[in-house]
């Protein structure tokens, strides 16, 4: 008996089971696997077995990461931290083969950093006198959003109000954040309305004890804090109005985005900026999320122009 002889179940439940190396071998088997697999292998890997056949838009690649140390990596951050990676993020970092990641995609500037910890920083140490770079430090922790109680408490009646008029509740989080629009405005909404427990802690709470934070529950007071564990992920350049300025004068702010690790927004994709709190959603999920790749010039200035 040949493998040929196999029922085609029986060789659908083989490719079902296999990681994406092993799937793409299976492809140059024979024609019934070749037919197969992408009828029998998880959504997951479908997405990246199609994408396994088309070009990278950047070759050479600059950046390369290889499977050791993406598998290094991932055991580092969920033995760490007590995490798991979300699947469309993971499985590309434990079963992608090659060093060069999937067309379209860009190895995020937390994980460069861990590969190379000089050449991947990207923690714009030049704002600071002391140039101590700060990416070990964010690789994983807690980012918050604030929120007018009074807004929050609309948002989450689900009533419908104008988010460009001056009403008295609106806070940064509506006043034109750098990634404002209809679609991702939205977005927002449905991260706020993805969390509803809360606790009522009173109107001088310090919020930045470690013990304040409480991850995936609203702190309600005069003002509402939601804190979320993210994982960094890349910095990315945002032009915003200086708003001391007369003449509209723009400048440039390193914002990062970020990947949300639990609750019910998990694999989203967000951005934060110390300058401007929340900037606003990126991706639903990491196979979604498409960043443009910082320039050599731009690496450089954030490492502090070396």
């Amino acid at each position: 008996m040949s493998i040929h002889d196999f029922p085609v179940e029986l060789h659908q439940a083989i490719l079902a089971h296999l990681p994406l190396p092993d799937l793409l071998s299976a492809h140059h088997v024979n024609g019934v696997w070749r037919s197969l697999v992408p009828r029998s292998t998880t959504p997951h890997r479908l997405f990246l077995f199609n994408l396994a056949f088309l070009p990278h838009e950047c070759d050479p690649y600059p950046h390369p990461v290889t499977l050791t140390t993406r598998l290094t990596y991932v055991e580092y951050i969920e033995s760490t931290y007590s995490v798991r990676i979300p699947e469309e993020y993971r499985i590309v970092l434990t079963e992608w083969p090659i060093s060069i990641p999937p067309a379209g995609i860009h190895w995020p500037h937390g994980l460069r950093f861990f590969d190379d910890p000089v050449k991947g920083c990207t923690c714009s140490r030049r704002q600071f006198e002391n140039l101590q770079c700060g990416c070990k430090r964010r690789e994983c922790y807690a980012d918050s959003i604030f929120i007018v109680t009074t807004l929050l408490d609309r948002i989450h009646a689900g009533e419908d109000f104008d988010f460009e008029a001056d009403v008295e509740s609106r806070c940064e989080l509506f006043d034109k954040p750098p990634l404002d629009a209809p679609e991702t405005r939205m977005q927002t909404l449905r991260l706020l309305n993805s969390y509803r427990d809360f606790v009522v802690v009173p109107d001088n709470h310090d919020y930045t004890t470690a013990s304040a934070v409480t991850l995936g529950i609203w702190k309600r007071a005069k003002w509402s804090k939601l804190s979320l564990l993210v994982l960094d992920m890349s910095a990315y350049p945002i032009t915003i109005v200086d708003p001391d300025s007369d003449t509209e004068e723009t400048r440039v702010h390193i914002s990062r985005s970020h990947l949300i690790l639990t609750g019910a927004a998990k694999g989203q994709i967000h951005g934060w900026s110390m300058s401007t709190w929340y900037d606003g959603f990126h991706a639903e999920n990491f196979f979604e999320w498409r960043v443009e790749e910082l320039k050599e010039e731009q690496l450089q200035a954030l490492r502090g122009g070396e």
